[in-house]
């Protein structure tokens, strides 16, 4: 399966990523030149015009004032380009950049100049007061600022911004707009493009020109004019209007919401109508979008669920507004049995469903994506909205059916009940009996902790230049804090949801000897020692380190002047120093890893994740010279641009490949020699695929890629289709909809596990109908298994359908079999109040 974004990315690439995509070119800290070493900088591309529709009426520019687009992408009308304009000229070592190629949907921010430090200088000026505008901002990808950045004219500092991990993924940082649902009506130019590059306005005395010194900076957009020849008036109605256009084609060439037919026939009752809105129960496995209405299949009194001892059981129901509802609140009661024992309601966690605009086919969507706590929700007239609780049955709960009330209680209208029913089984769950793992990218590494891509160590050694040690301050040693906070919540939770294994980083190589000596900075891996011990992950099943992020940090190391070139012997010698390094540090920390060689390996356009078979075969060749631990390399087919990937099977210890029937000859050698086999990235996120698929087919691991993508903000307009299942929060992961889809999935692994050990349980103890009764469940387990397909990828790489309410309804009736053979082994279970 092609993905979109590299899971190895070394330290050359986050720069990219933190200065731009596609154009720009790694920026150096360059300090601003004088004005003998400004220059104007090469033109990358040729200044592409604005296509301005007719329907976007432009503001033409005020006499003698200067409009100035910096880039190589695009020229705003009346605006000059840089570079193209004579009077503007800036320090060496800027560099152009363009956000999506340049066709970033507001041209004025679509392409940039862009330097750690640099100088721009407009020269030509009348002397005397001056006023001026500009859109300069410091960005992660998406539009977001990324670090602190200060901006001077003639020498005062007309901006200046400090960023703190907190604001960083506050409503206007990172996650901006995200709190709140993406409805039909929203202005999104004002929600998600505006925010991103605003106008900053300041004045100055020119005296002859106009010196910006830029820190940590992308420069935009520049507009400038003397006080005596344009008013105030004058300049702030041209501005006004600039922007005004700017939404207009914004609006007219990016945002095309495709529509979202209704669904359903039931009509609302009077006694609804009178009230306002339809509260309905859908089972969690079967959509709701904003224009959902209920059909026949669905609840409107009551909700009926089932879960065993510990486990997390979804709760959904969904309101259908007939008018706009105000400050909706949503509450459940304490849940009691029959013999009084009492599930408080502190084990009910709500939220509801966050609503995304997501691009589709060339247009966008509103789709439901995220779960989180919005709080009191208002919802306007014929929207529908789902709510999500989740039930964490306490591990000791007495078997027995559970009642209490959800209240639904609007500010503005009469509130609801629904009745709900939580039957409890009588048994825990069996534990996975394989690796269950995501591709997962620590916060340091993806630039989530703010500062300079992810601050400093413990030890105050700095990420990006993490061969020049400094004294840490207060600041650094408060990111490194939030970074090891945000990465306990992330372990957290997927220990929470059920996955048993992650990849983790490799160390930064801090140098290489001329005799192939490696020095290893482990500082930053340091949290996990305890964190992965404390949530069971990675210590019972084998998780993964990428390992060609160290050998393209071994090239990109150098020893003094000397070129590390890859797969010569001073190369070998130093990737196989680290390889021991790393093997003896994580089993010293009682951590189990996987060799991770190469990334699906291919023939034919190789991204720098990716090596041919000649490379991959050197790499698996070194890790076995080195001993101590098993390789793996993830391989998409048989047969890849023609040649047969047989040899790579041979020299890895865990064969690895995607579940697909292009992988067949893979599967069978793996199945004849006896190697362990794990699948890798099968049809994504799905119940089906970390439920019965993984315990039909027995494999010794099933991982999916990819977690989360931290240096992606959420903007509809620059986001592009990732494989990401979680977004990030000031607070730590929310999960999407797919995430809590592939939890129920490894519920259901678990279920059929528990089957099979009660079917064991009762075939050894001899007694007649526990016998007799573990039969009939074999049966149903055979049925179950003969009805799962052999892939969760078709031949054209799609994903293998299996409809949810079957997955229920094998859920059910597995959860029966293990409840019959239990209560023939033991009896009808004494009743035994819950804890509250």
């Amino acid at each position: 399966m092609t993905r979109c974004t590299c899971p190895g990315f070394g330290l050359a690439v986050l720069l990219v990523l933190a200065l731009g995509t596609a154009g720009c070119t790694l920026l150096g800290r360059q300090p601003a030149g004088e004005a003998a070493d400004v220059q104007v900088p090469q033109q990358t591309a040729p200044v592409v015009p604005v296509p301005v529709p007719v329907q976007v009426k432009t503001a033409p520019l005020p006499r003698k004032a200067r409009a100035y687009d910096f880039g190589t992408a695009w020229a705003w009308p009346g605006f000059q380009p840089v570079p193209g304009a004579d009077n503007v000229a800036i320090s060496r070592g800027a560099a152009f950049g363009r956000d999506r190629d340049g066709r970033f949907p507001d041209p004025l921010v679509g392409d940039y100049v862009a330097a750690d430090e640099m100088k721009v200088i407009v020269s030509g000026l009348p002397r005397g007061p001056c006023r001026g505008v500009l859109i300069a901002q410091n960005v992660v990808r998406g539009l977001v600022a990324g670090k602190d950045f200060k901006v001077r004219a003639n020498g005062r500092v007309i901006v200046t911004e400090k960023l703190s991990p907190k604001r960083f993924f506050s409503e206007k940082g990172f996650f901006y707009g995200v709190q709140f649902d993406d409805l039909p009506g929203v202005d999104w130019w004002d929600r998600y493009v505006e925010p991103s590059a605003l106008w900053r306005p300041f004045e100055f005395k020119s005296n002859g020109r106009l010196v910006l010194e830029l820190e940590n900076c992308r420069l935009y957009a520049l507009v400038i004019c003397p006080d005596a020849d344009v008013s105030s008036n004058e300049f702030d109605t041209f501005i006004t209007a600039t922007q005004a256009a700017r939404k207009a084609y914004f609006l007219f060439n990016e945002v095309k919401i495709k529509p979202q037919p209704s669904k359903g026939r039931t009509r609302a009752t009077p006694q609804e109508k009178q009230r306002g809105y339809v509260v309905f129960s859908r089972g969690w496995g079967r959509d709701v979008t904003l224009n959902t209405v209920p059909d026949a299949r669905d609840e409107r009194k009551r909700i009926e669920v089932a879960g065993a001892q510990a486990e997390r059981v979804p709760v959904t129901f969904s309101i259908r507004a007939l008018k706009k509802l105000a400050e909706i609140d949503v509450s459940v009661s304490d849940l009691q049995s029959s013999s009084g024992a009492t599930i408080g309601a502190g084990a009910v966690a709500v939220r509801s469903v966050r609503y995304m605009l997501r691009p589709k086919d060339g247009g966008y969507v509103i789709l439901p994506e995220t779960i989180q706590d919005q709080g009191k929700i208002t919802l306007p007239a014929r929207i529908t909205k789902r709510w999500w609780l989740t039930l964490n049955v306490p591990p000791d709960a007495e078997a027995d059916v559970y009642k209490g009330t959800i209240s639904i209680k609007p500010e503005n209208a009469p509130p609801a009940e629904l009745e709900l029913a939580v039957r409890v089984y009588p048994f825990k769950l069996a534990e996975p009996a394989c690796s269950i793992g995501v591709w997962y990218s620590d916060p340091w590494l993806k630039g989530y902790c703010t500062g300079l891509l992810g601050g400093v160590t413990a030890r105050g050694t700095s990420h990006v230049e993490y061969d020049v040690p400094k004294r840490p301050t207060s600041r650094d040693r408060e990111i490194e804090a939030y970074r090891v906070a945000m990465l306990e919540a992330d372990i957290k939770s997927l220990h929470e949801h059920g996955f048993n294994g992650i990849t983790v980083p490799v160390p930064k190589v801090v140098s290489v000897s001329h005799q192939g000596d490696v020095r290893l900075d482990f500082s930053a891996l340091e949290p996990y020692r305890e964190l992965l011990k404390r949530y069971s992950v990675n210590t019972r099943f084998a998780g993964q380190t990428y390992l060609l992020t160290t050998a393209r940090q071994i090239v990109a190391a150098r020893t003094g002047t000397e070129r590390i070139d890859e797969y010569c012997e001073l190369h070998r010698k130093a990737y196989k120093s680290a390889v021991a390094q790393i093997r003896d540090w994580w089993d010293e920390a009682g951590v189990k890893l996987l060799a991770y060689a190469v990334d699906e390996p291919r023939e034919k356009k190789i991204n720098p994740w990716n090596r041919n078979m000649e490379g991959t075969l050197y790499y698996l060749g070194l890790i076995r010279e080195v001993g101590g631990m098993r390789s793996t390399v993830t391989t998409m087919c048989d047969v890849q641009n023609g040649v047969s990937y047989r040899p790579i099977l041979g020299a890895e210890d865990v064969v690895q490949p995607h579940p697909s029937p292009h992988n067949a000859g893979s599967v069978e050698y793996a199945r004849e020699s006896g190697k362990p086999l794990r699948f890798f990235n099968g049809g994504g996120f799905r119940r089906y695929d970390f439920g019965f698929y993984i315990w039909s087919q027995k494999p010794e691991g099933y991982w999916q890629w990819h977690f989360d993508f931290r240096d992606f903000s959420f903007n509809p307009f620059w986001d592009e289709a990732v494989g990401y299942v979680v977004y990030p929060s000031p607070d730590g992961p929310l999960p999407t909809l797919r995430y809590e889809r592939a939890a129920q999935g490894i519920l259901d692994y678990r279920y059929a596990l528990t089957l099979e050990n009660c079917i064991a349980q009762a075939k050894s103890s001899g007694k007649p109908k526990a016998v007799d009764t573990a039969h009939r469940a074999q049966k149903l387990l055979k049925e179950i298994k003969r009805r799962c397909k052999r892939w969760t990828l078709d031949s054209s790489w799609k994903p293998v359908r299996v409809q949810d309410e079957q997955l229920s309804k094998w859920r059910k009736a597995v959860a029966g079999g293990i409840t019959a053979i239990k209560t023939d082994l033991e009896g009808s279970p004494a009743p035994k109040a819950a804890k509250k």
